[in-house]
């Protein structure tokens, strides 16, 4: 019976070599390639089986038949380089190919020679060295591990690199191995010379950078952790009191219901009065109830939750009336303590895990920790400064009799003694009379020299000569050794018959010698010095004209204003020298002690010798009135319009002989009251008047001014125009003058 399927069979054993095929326009099957030139094919129930090389065919469920082979002649088919998307599928119409019968065909396995090695899958390798088939197929090593005779091994690493995790790490720098493997530095922490360095204001305390001004678990010191119903401030543990509770005295107080502390601590209530609410009141007002006579509120009271006299634990708040516990951002509630499970060693990880003792708690886990300046070698923390089985590195041991110093191998010498090679290794020698290592390992002293206090010297001298310092000299012209060894000469001196002298016409003087007839320093005898700008002549201090000495020091008489025109004579403040004569800026006048300005002295006003009136001031050069006074008749006098009853408001209005004149109004005598005081006719305050100061009929000079009813002299000094002046003594006070564009040194130290 014909098999309808072959055809999906057929076209998947075409698919599976790769071939493809054409069909012509008349529906005949054509095999691939360039050419056609074949020999047609048989009828299609008689095609004997060819032999196809290299074809891996499908097995197929067929009745073992003997079928004799027939030969078939080979045919050459070239390979035809058609694109697969030339050949639409849609354009093949479907062939109702025949069965054909196909006997089971024997394909033998190609056995491929592994020459010196192991076949592993497709590969031959050798499992000596394959570190993915490790002594044998699929044994493959860690990562970082080598081969070696078939074996998983960690590769080497150089000291004072150590594998770890597969790699080589520096333990002294890895914030990941830091100190030994596996041992983390918290975030923020690098890894110095193999110990985690915490950021400045923290403090390494078990696997962690906490700040023990602040932490909780490491309060002031690393594990001193506080109570639960504490917190860590300033390094101490204090009290903490959550919800409406207040610290008062060492006692957490519900101030919203205690009738001692009602509202704030130490606040009482009166007696008969409850506190509710923070408030003293008659009754207890809903929703709070009475508790052993507080007035609370038991939805959110820790010692009346839910219910009165229902304490919360420590460390616990209540809240909706239950008791809960609270503990800060990154901290868990264990055995009624908040811990940080992170870096805690009694509850790493979760509560109650506590690590062995030697270990830290590091992001939650336990792991061993060395000391600060030891790292982990072979499962110990070692000093690798000091350890001679670890010397500089991890293995790194020394040679039998050597220790460990530093990191590095030596000798280990007493006091005076050096660790020097010697024939191939390390001996303790003496390097002060060593003569192969003098001074120093490896310094050798030349023939016919000893080793002494380390330094290679001369055995002996001849004579004359004397053996210093190794060398030979003379000792009664050697400056270095004048006399006797080590007997060192001044500069400038030479050594003659081994005594130091100085050259003729030169003096030793602080050690050196010197021309005390030139030297400045040394004028004529040791240590006597010439002033500044003084030179030595003849063994005497003089000065280059035309300076003179005025107080040990060279000065110019034409220009020294401390010494103008002779040693002494100073000038007025602000005056300068010139010439030898004292001058004051333009547009003032010295008095002998200072410059005073012709702008507003009223003695020199505007001129020297021009005075003004007793009752003017001078100002801007010109002769004014007093302030608070008018001119009249022309400038020929002037006035105080406020209490003169001859100009009483305005000039020439006089007041009645009954009347005062009391801030330019006539008034009765009754209006002239304290502070004035009443001065033939007039009402003044003789504390300020310059007509009338202190008393009635005291007139102030021109060059005084009436300060607290006492006249007092001022002056101007020039260029002074603001305060503070220079030109003003202790004893007097600096003041604006009038127009408020200069000052004036007024006697007596205060301002009118």
């Amino acid at each position: 019976m014909r098999n309808r399927s072959f055809p999906l069979l057929a076209l998947a054993l075409v698919a599976l070599t790769g071939c493809s095929f054409l069909v012509d326009p008349d529906g005949s099957r054509l095999t691939p390639g360039a050419t056609v030139d074949a020999t047609p094919a048989p009828d299609a129930t008689d095609v004997p089986a060819a032999e196809l090389p290299g074809l891996d065919a499908p097995t197929f469920d067929t009745p073992g038949l003997d079928v004799p082979a027939m030969d078939v002649p080979t045919i050459d088919v070239a390979v035809l380089d058609v694109p697969l998307a030339d050949v639409p599928v849609a354009d093949v119409p479907l062939i109702d190919v025949p069965v054909v019968d196909v006997p089971m065909v024997d394909v033998p396995v190609v056995d491929v020679p592994c020459t010196g090695g192991t076949p592993c899958g497709e590969a031959c390798v050798d499992t000596a060295t394959d570190p993915r088939n490790c002594g044998g197929c699929g044994m493959a090593c860690a990562g970082g591990q080598i081969c070696s005779a078939g074996v998983c091994a960690s590769a080497p690493c150089a000291s004072p690199r150590a594998m770890c995790g597969g790699a080589c790490v520096d333990v002294r720098s890895d914030p990941s191995h830091c100190g030994s493997c596996n041992y983390a530095c918290p975030a923020g922490a690098p890894c110095v010379a193999g110990s985690c360095v915490c950021p400045a204001g923290n403090t390494h305390c078990l696997g962690a950078c906490v700040d023990v001004q602040s932490d909780g678990a490491h309060c002031g010191r690393c594990d001193n952790p506080c109570a639960a119903d504490r917190a860590c401030v300033a390094g101490a543990c204090v009290r903490v009191c959550t919800g409406s509770l207040r610290l008062c005295g060492d006692a957490c107080i519900d101030v919203l219901s205690d009738a001692a502390h009602c509202g704030a601590c130490n606040s009482p209530c009166a007696a008969g009065e409850v506190c509710s609410s923070g408030a003293c009141v008659a009754t207890c007002a809903a929703p709070n109830r009475t508790c052993s006579g507080a007035c609370v509120d038991v939805s959110t009271s820790a010692a009346h939750c839910g219910a009165c006299n229902s304490p919360c634990a420590a460390g616990q708040v209540c809240a909706d009336g239950a008791c809960r516990s609270v503990c800060a951002a990154g901290e868990t509630f264990c055995n009624g303590t908040c811990v940080n499970t992170r870096a805690d060693a009694r509850h790493c990880g979760a509560c109650g895990v506590a690590c062995p003792t030697a270990q830290s708690c590091q992001d939650g886990a336990c792991r061993l920790v060395c000391p600060a300046g030891q790292v982990l070698c072979n499962g110990a923390c070692v000093d690798l400064r000091a350890d001679a089985a670890n010397c500089g590195g991890c293995g790194a041991a020394c040679a039998a009799g050597l220790v460990c110093a530093a990191g590095a191998c030596t000798c280990d010498c007493p006091p005076g003694k050096a660790c020097c090679p010697s024939g191939g290794s390390v001996a303790c020698v003496t390097p002060a009379t060593d003569p192969a290592n003098c001074g120093a390992c490896g310094r050798a002293c030349a023939a016919g020299e000893q080793c002494t206090d380390g330094a290679c010297v001369l055995a002996s001298c001849a004579a004359p000569r004397t053996l210093c310092s190794g060398a030979c000299v003379d000792a009664q012209t050697d400056p270095t050794n004048c006399g006797a060894c080590g007997n060192r000469c001044a500069a400038g001196q030479s050594c003659a018959a081994g005594r130091c002298a100085c050259p003729a016409g030169q003096t030793s003087c602080a050690g050196r010698c010197v021309a005390t007839a030139t030297d400045p320093a040394h004028c004529g005898s040791c240590g006597n010095a010439c002033g500044a700008g003084a030179s030595c002549v003849a063994g005497r201090c003089v000065c280059a004209a035309p300076r003179l000495s005025c107080g040990g020091a060279c000065v110019s008489v034409l220009s020294d204003a401390a010494n103008c025109g002779g040693c002494g004579r100073v000038c007025p403040a602000s005056a300068t020298c010139n010439n030898g004569v004292c001058a004051c800026p333009a547009g003032s006048v010295s008095d002998g002690r200072v410059c005073r300005s012709l702008r507003y002295d009223p003695s020199n006003c505007g001129r020297v010798g021009n005075a003004c009136r007793a009752d003017q001031v001078c100002a801007a050069g010109a002769c004014v009135c007093r302030p608070g006074l008018t001119p009249g008749g022309n400038g020929s006098f002037c006035t105080d319009l406020q209490s003169s009853p001859n100009n009483c408001g305005a000039l020439g209005r006089r007041c009645n002989e009954n009347q005062f004149c009391v801030r330019g109004s006539c008034a009765g005598m009754g209006a002239c009251s304290s502070p004035n005081t009443r001065c033939s006719g007039w009402c003044v305050n003789t504390q300020t008047h310059p007509f009338h100061c202190g008393r009635c009929g005291e007139v102030c000079a021109r060059n005084e001014v009436c300060v607290a009813g006492d006249c007092r002299a001022y002056y101007a000094v020039n260029p002074c125009l603001t305060c503070p002046c220079p030109g003003c003594r202790g004893s007097e006070a600096c003041c604006l003058t009038p127009d408020r564009a200069a000052t004036t040194c007024v006697v007596g130290g205060r301002c009118p």
